[in-house]
């Protein structure tokens, strides 16, 4: 139980670190790839890559996790 507190909050905390970090980036060296923006009347969006990349450093740490529980 307590291994999936340990492994739920590592991911959560590796996705919201990830996905800020590539935010904070985007917004100071002014890269619209790695920046979201959405306009109400152009229905215009901005990038998901953000979100794609936490996701994957999310699951690469939660796989290390369990890899050194179980070793």
């Amino acid at each position: 139980m307590i291994n999936r507190i340990k492994k739920f909050s590592l991911v959560s905390v590796s996705f919201i670190i990830t996905i800020s970090f590539l935010y904070l980036i985007g917004m100071k060296f002014n890269l619209p790839i790695l920046v979201f923006h959405h306009r109400y009347k152009d229905y215009s969006t901005g990038s998901l890559l953000p979100y794609i990349v936490a996701v994957v450093v999310s699951i690469l740490v939660e796989r290390m996790f369990v890899r050194r529980v179980k070793s």
